[in-house]
Order: C-alpha cells, then structure tokens, then sequence
C-alpha cells in the first residue's frame, strides 16, 4: 500500500506540514511532532513545552490542546495501529 505524501512549510520553514494520505496530517515544529489531524477524530496539539517559537507554531494551528503527555500518550496510540497496518 503506498501513500501519497505532502509536505507544506512556513514560519521559515521551521512549522512543517506533512500529509500522509488522505486521513492523517502532522505537524513538526523544527523536527518534533507538537499536533496531529485524523479524519473523524479531529486535531489535536500539545501545550507548549518547548521554545517561544515552538508557541507561535501552535498558536498557528486549530486544534484542541492537549496536556503533553497526553498528546504523546495519544500519539504513540496513533503510530502503533499504522504500524500494524503497515
């Protein structure tokens, strides 16, 4: 199975966008995943624990906001059951 994938960028390309498919969207600030969108689940993005910048980046960014170790908890759920798809 192969997907199509898109990469979209901003903020001096250091906001990454990239969707896999039709269903999932991530978002990287600089290379760590700070959001994520699933088709039928919604958006989803981590309170900032990182830099100011990292903060405009999600600021940028509608999705509901996660406490961080729960947006990781949820993440880590969400790339095991790719995994087995895969």
């Amino acid at each position: 199975m192969t997907a199509a994938i898109e990469i979209s960028r901003s903020y001096n390309n250091n906001l990454t966008r990239i969707y896999v498919g039709k269903s999932l969207t991530l978002w990287f600030s600089y290379e760590t995943v700070v959001a994520y969108a699933v088709n039928g689940e919604g958006t989803f993005k981590s309170k900032n624990i990182w830099s100011q910048t990292t903060a405009k980046h999600l600021k940028s960014i509608p999705a509901h906001e996660l406490d961080y170790h729960v947006f990781e908890a949820q993440l880590e759920a969400l790339m095991a059951k790719i995994n087995e798809v895969l």
